[in-house]
């Protein structure tokens, strides 16, 4: 069975691509011949995901150097796909969840995960009428909870669909030595630190992080790990609200799970989510969890997370305040979160995949 899987661009940014990373390895690992097709280039300095891929022995193809909203993407897969031939095709985000289904391969099965309960275009009554057309050109849709199936089918209606969880490699998160604070922006090694993990984008809920710094005890500090669009405008905020000595931007890292180990709460503030990695990943370095409470987390941890209202910034404070006062309460939470996180090691998440493509 030879399996390629197509991503808008190999590099490292969101949730997804990280999954993806881990996935395609973990399928490499159980004996699937997998390869991947980035559709446009990462940056040269953002070629990270692509050679660790590459170095597990999986080829990494490149189908444009940059347009990755460009029309002529069709006509370029449709080409790639005259020149390789595959069983499985499984498409993630948008668009190329689009571009897999304009030119479907009558000798493929087409798979697409869908990473999240909301998007843009199902606020827009056009794309909610093409992608109801879109969805159906796949053999089956991955939903990575039931919440994410259950919007997905309110939104385009009656589609095939299984419920797959993400997963991450638990090991390298729960055996990662933290990293020397006074290496992080000048942090000192005598702060408590919290630390959010995600893109600055407009799904993610920052602001109300930032905001709860004021509720916070003065040797708390932040430390926000990503890059994204709306960074500037939170450097600034924060710069204006005089809590830059305490908001720390350390934009994209490799060495997420040395922050992890190294900070006291993890925090997670957001709108919407499909399943986060993330929060995987702060559970698996043995540190509590702290997030929104929405969709895609609140009906998903089991009480193994401390959860917030929705831009709520003092109830967000006193969480992190309660952990960071009651070793107890601390050490409980660290329990329950390593409990839930071994549930989703991306091996039997692989499994759950290669039995999906075998039994389509």
């Amino acid at each position: 069975m030879k399996v390629l899987h197509v991503i808008n661009c190999l590099k490292r940014s969101g949730g997804a691509e990280k999954f993806l990373l881990d996935l395609v390895i973990a399928m490499k690992r159980q004996g699937v011949d997998v390869e991947v097709l980035s559709i446009i280039a990462p940056p040269e300095n953002n070629r990270e995901f692509v050679d660790i891929v590459q170095d597990a022995g999986i080829p990494v193809h490149i189908l444009a150097n940059k347009g990755l909203y460009s029309f002529r993407n069709i006509a370029r897969l449709r080409c790639f796909f005259h020149r390789h031939r595959y069983d499985v095709v499984h498409a993630h985000l948008f668009p190329a969840q689009y571009f897999c289904a304009l030119v479907k391969q009558k000798s493929s099965l087409l798979f697409f995960t869908e990473h999240s309960t909301d998007n843009r275009r199902r606020h827009n009554w056009l794309f909610r009428k093409i992608d109801s057309l879109i969805y159906r050109c796949y053999d089956k849709i991955v939903c990575i909870s039931s919440k994410t199936e259950e919007t997905l089918l309110k939104q385009v209606g009656k589609i095939p669909t299984v419920i797959i969880p993400n997963g991450i490699n638990i090991s390298i998160f729960e055996h990662a030595e933290p990293v020397k604070l006074h290496e992080l922006s000048n942090v000192g090694d005598d702060v408590k630190v919290i630390t959010m993990c995600a893109a600055f984008r407009k799904e993610k809920d920052y602001m109300t992080l930032f905001r709860a710094v004021n509720y916070l005890p003065a040797n708390v500090h932040v430390l926000c790990v990503g890059d994204g669009e709306y960074r500037e405008e939170y450097e600034a905020y924060c710069k204006t609200h005089d809590l830059s000595s305490r908001v720390h931007f350390l934009g994209l890292r490799k060495d997420v799970a040395r922050i992890f180990k190294a900070s006291d709460v993890i925090v997670l503030s957001t709108y919407y989510e499909g399943f986060s990695i993330a929060m995987l990943e702060a559970m698996a370095t043995g540190r509590p969890f702290v997030a929104s409470a929405v969709l895609g987390i609140q009906d998903l941890v089991e009480g193994a997370a401390v959860l917030f209202p929705l831009g709520d910034e003092r109830k967000l404070a006193e969480s992190i305040c309660r952990l960071l006062n009651n070793p107890n309460y601390y050490a409980e939470m660290v329990s329950k979160g390593l409990s839930f996180a071994k549930q989703y090691d991306i091996s039997l998440t692989a499994a759950y995949y290669v039995d999906l493509y075998r039994n389509t």
